[in-house]
This record gives structure tokens, C-alpha cells and sequence, in this order.
């Protein structure tokens, strides 16, 4: 973006602030908006980097996002400005990204399908139509997951009831920046054929999974459990049904990081 003759470019602003639910036709599809004005919320100014710069991916960062955004740059300071002076405050525009772990994503698509939703990713080429390596990268490895645990997700039913744990995951639009640490209580279903999908958020150290949906004192599942296997592995892990369903995978079994696991649980 070129500097404009009589203003001066700001290379390290102070603040970041987002604008959400701002054009008509996004408000009346959502129906969230209670009042007359935008949603205003902030990021840190650390967030920012220039065009070209590398964005590191790191296991360390909770949370990475990945969406198109119209960027307005400010370059004249003011306050209690009216619509007719806005513009004279305006350097330019260019265009924004955010992004988040490729484990987070694949986090957000389990638990849409868990409840018969459908998840949709925005993707913002660069000027010359390809795709940025951040937006390549989470792609990629989401694609490496699906191929493994396609099955838990392509073709699948909502089970009856979407899952269960301790973490709240909020609903609505602007509700992916909220930090979700799933635990290994955190599980979602999903259902084809004879198979219920049972995914695990965050795998346990000790290998060690308990599942009251698929327990006896629910009375949710009246089907016997013939079979469970862990997708990507050859394991067959021990199971037993009491009050709860207690699998019993060892620890070290699976080595799954940040990655959800998926348990496909055969019944008859």
C-alpha cells in the first residue's frame, strides 16, 4: 500500500479494533443483533503482520482463525468524527486474515456435525489467486485427518444426543475467538449404519475413556456393543459396560497431539 503524500503511514498502531455484525445482510441472517450499532471488540497489536511476513505455527498459541476481512487503516487521529468527515481520517484499505491451529478447526468441524450442522471455511486468495501457505498448511493438515477419520464425518447422522463433557462451547456468530481446552470427557457422536462414531476432543495420557452416553444407567444405547476400534490404529481396545462404558487403551497406545481420536463402535 503506498503512502499517502500528506499523511504519515503508521507502521506499529497501538490498537486493533474489530468490527462484527456491520452490514444489514449479515445481521438479519444471524438475528443476533439487540441494538443499533456494531459489535466492537479488540486484538493485541502483537497480532499484526505485514503483507509477506510469515505467520509461525505454533503448538504454544491456543487459538488461530482463518477468515477474510476488509482492513481499514486509520492515519489521522479524532474523535466524535461524523460520517461526512470519516473518510478524511482514512489512509486506505487493504485486506486481513486471521488464523488458528489446524486442530482447532478440525475441533470446530467435529462438534458442528455432532449437531447436524455443516461447517463452512473462508479461504482469501492472494491478489495473484493462490492460496496463502498458512490457509495451504491447515488445510493440508485437516485433509491428513479426514483421511483417516473421513468415516466419522462423510455420510454420518446426528446420534441422539450430540455429546458430552465439561466444556461449554458457545453458539452463535462470533463465538470462535472464546479459547474451548476440551478434556478427555469432552466427546461428540455421530452415527452410520451399525456404527456409532464416538470422538475424543483431547486424548487421556493414560489411555483411560469413560463414556456415560454409551453406559448402562443412561439407557441410551439398548444395542450390544460388539467391537470398538480406534480409526488409524490396529487397535481393539478392552471395553466394559457398567454405569458407564469404560475403554481401557493403555498409555502410550496412541499418540495423537493435539488431534482428536475417533473410536467407531460397532453394535448390533
Amino acid at each position: 500500500m503506498k503512502e499517502s503524500t500528506n499523511r504519515t503511514l503508521i507502521t506499529n498502531p497501538k490498537n486493533i479494533i474489530c468490527i462484527g455484525l456491520n452490514y444489514a445482510d449479515h445481521i438479519e441472517e444471524t438475528s443476533l443483533a439487540t441494538h443499533d450499532f456494531p459489535e466492537i471488540f479488540m486484538k493485541t497489536s502483537n497480532a499484526l503482520a505485514s503483507h509477506q511476513d510469515i505467520v509461525p505455527i505454533q503448538d504454544e498459541n491456543l487459538h488461530y482463525d482463518y477468515e477474510g476481512e476488509l482492513v481499514i487503516v486509520v492515519g489521522k487521529a479524532g474523535k466524535n468524527i461524523s460520517r461526512e468527515q470519516a473518510r478524511d481520517h482514512i489512509l486506505g484499505y487493504t485486506i486481513g486474515n486471521d488464523y488458528k491451529k489446524p486442530s482447532d478447526v478440525v475441533l470446530d468441524l467435529i462438534d458442528v456435525v455432532s449437531k447436524n450442522g455443516a461447517l463452512l471455511l473462508n479461504i482469501g486468495p492472494k491478489p495473484d489467486g493462490t492460496i496463502p501457505e498458512e490457509d495451504a498448511h491447515i488445510l493440508r493438515e485437516m485433509g491428513k485427518w479426514l483421511k483417516v477419520n473421513g468415516e466419522a464425518i462423510y455420510g454420518t447422522r446426528y446420534w441422539k444426543v450430540f455429546g458430552e463433557g465439561p466444556t461449554v462451547v458457545p453458539e452463535g456468530h462470533f463465538t470462535d475467538t472464546y479459547d474451548k481446552h476440551f478434556t478427555s470427557e469432552d466427546i461428540r457422536f455421530t452415527s452410520k449404519s451399525n456404527h456409532i462414531y464416538a470422538t475424543v476432543l483431547h486424548w487421556p495420557e493414560d489411555g483411560e475413556i469413560h463414556i456415560k452416553a454409551l453406559g448402562n444407567d443412561m439407557k441410551l444405547l439398548k444395542s450390544t456393543i460388539r467391537d470398538i476400534e480406534i480409526l488409524g490404529t490396529d487397535l481393539h481396545p478392552a471395553f466394559a459396560r457398567n454405569k458407564e462404558l469404560d475403554i481401557s487403551c493403555g498409555r502410550g497406545a496412541v499418540d495423537a497431539g493435539d488431534m482428536p481420536v475417533v473410536l467407531k463402535i460397532t453394535i448390533e
